[in-house]
């Protein structure tokens, strides 16, 4: 019998939805690409997301820019230095309102909290601690200095080796819960750790392209996050 001791969290898509993040994102990137010249048609910029998708980059956005500006790459640069810029100092009723707590999230984290330590394993850190603070969850989450100083980004693999290691906790006994299987789940299993993926929002048509990237369980809610766990443990 495995006994789980940590869940790690990616708190975009399993616990808040995020689809007006990413719309103002790639509004922003519009308006970008329009400001430099770069003339593109909404198939065009629907195209590039879906490649950028099908091709598990793990910035979509990116990967997007890239495929409609290159071989420009100073205007690449450019343009992503001033969309990280711009979302980073958001205002906080902005960085609000582009996340809506996903139904069931608050019970499904206060029940979990009581059994295992939670852990935020999100690249965007800053973003993923200032959802948990506004939401009063504070007290849930082991939010030591060591979730928010890793030195690796997903999808490598160090990423969750690196917890690991901070955090003195066993890769069979510690389970990724993610919406992004090429993101979450993928470098989770490298590092031999329990993978959850939950399938809903944008990445939920992402399908493993071999059997050795399927996770070890999918579910479509939140909601049955707990008993999805103790089934990871018999």
């Amino acid at each position: 019998m495995a006994v789980i001791e940590w869940i790690l969290f990616s708190v975009k898509g399993p616990l808040w939805n995020n689809v007006r993040e990413i719309e103002y994102l790639e509004n922003l990137l519009k308006e970008h690409l329009v400001e430099a010249g770069v003339s593109f048609t909404d198939r065009d910029f629907s195209e590039a997301k879906r490649a950028a998708m099908l091709a598990y980059g793990p910035d979509t956005l990116e990967t997007m820019l890239w495929s409609l500006v290159k071989p420009d790459e100073q205007l690449y640069q450019r343009i992503i230095k001033s969309l990280q810029q711009l979302y980073r100092t958001l205002k906080p009723d902005k960085r609000r309102s582009l996340f809506n707590l996903n139904p069931g999230s608050l019970r499904v984290l206060h029940s979990l909290s009581r059994v295992y330590q939670l852990g935020l394993a999100d690249n965007d850190f800053a973003t993923a601690r200032f959802l948990v603070e506004e939401a009063g969850l504070k007290a849930v989450f082991k939010l030591t200095d060591h979730f928010g100083r890793n030195p690796y980004a997903k999808p490598d693999v160090r990423f969750y080796e690196y917890l690991l290691q901070k955090t003195d906790a066993q890769p069979e006994k510690t389970v990724v819960v993610g919406s992004r299987l090429d993101l979450d789940i993928l470098p989770a299993l490298t590092a031999g750790l329990k993978t959850i993926l939950v399938k809903r929002g944008p990445y939920a048509k992402l399908e493993p392209r071999n059997p050795s990237e399927f996770p070890h369980l999918e579910i479509d809610s939140i909601k049955v996050l707990p008993e999805a766990i103790k089934t990871l443990e018999i």
